[in-house]
């Protein structure tokens, strides 16, 4: 069964943590900027949304807790904010290109 893992860091984390994530080999990331606010809010800011990057990935369930804590470990800073993981169950995956069900 595949596993969708996303998440939110700091964009100052972002290429360590896709460092990491290619040296126990994922074999793919997607990656967007983002805005938003969670349990910590900018208050001293006109624009109470903090930049952030969105990390998209998509796993074999025996790899979920290997990549969540590549995740974890590298994009860690000990500080409010530092973000958040999430992961869910997929049904199906299928490849664009030659139009057939991967999973």
């Amino acid at each position: 069964m595949k596993k969708y893992i996303v998440a939110i860091i700091q964009q100052a984390k972002q290429d360590q943590v896709i460092y990491a994530l290619q040296e126990v080999n994922v074999p793919g990331a997607s990656v967007m900027f983002v805005k938003g606010y969670g349990e910590y809010i900018n208050q001293f800011s006109r624009d109470s949304l903090s930049d952030g990057i969105r990390l998209e990935v998509l796993v074999d369930e025996k790899e979920v807790n290997k990549v969540v804590n590549v995740i974890l470990e590298n994009a860690w800073t000990g500080l409010q904010g530092d973000g958040v993981v999430t992961v869910s169950t997929v049904d199906e995956v299928y490849r664009v290109r030659d139009k057939l069900k991967v999973s």
